[in-house]
């Protein structure tokens, strides 16, 4: 697990603003180049908290391309002048094309935590093109579930 995944896991995050909050300060610390000069960062969201994180980064000096699901997705992304929203699933040839076209160095995946075709699929892409992976994970949330039993999948569950 990298440093950005530690930082941004369900056990060191307590809330959606200060995963949000230390997930755009790594977008921003991560994207300016050697030069100085901001790279593009490409956002999976298809979540609160991806829609939280492309809220924080307007007017920040980076360009944010937004990758949503849907054309509902689409709509509940504010525009921005650094932020451009592209709607529609992308396969791994799509998303390879898409970190070659923007040069980002950067993916973050704020995408559902049961979209694990999508995650798996943008981890081996960042791994095959070198650009670094983000995973934004919703804090734990199990206030008042003492009483409930967790188990890992359904099978588990069955047994």
């Amino acid at each position: 697990m990298s440093m950005a995944e530690q930082k941004t896991d369900q056990g060191n995050c307590f809330g959606k603003e200060d995963c949000v909050k230390e997930t755009r300060e790594g977008c921003l610390s991560r994207s300016i180049n050697f030069a100085g000069q901001a790279n593009d960062v490409i956002l999976f969201a298809g979540t609160t908290e991806g829609r939280m994180l492309a809220e924080a980064c307007k007017g920040a000096p980076l360009t944010l391309h937004v990758c949503v699901a849907t054309e509902y997705g689409e709509t509940l992304i504010e525009p921005a002048e650094n932020i451009r929203i592209l709607a529609g699933r992308k396969d791994a040839s799509a998303i390879e094309a898409l970190i070659a076209e923007t040069g980002a160095k950067l993916v973050v995946d704020a995408t559902h935590p049961y979209a694990a075709v999508v995650t798996e699929t943008l981890r081996a892409v960042c791994e095959k093109t070198g650009a670094e992976y983000v995973r934004l994970l919703r804090a734990a949330e199990h206030d008042g579930t003492e009483d409930c039993v967790f188990v890992p999948d359904t099978a588990a569950a069955a047994a």
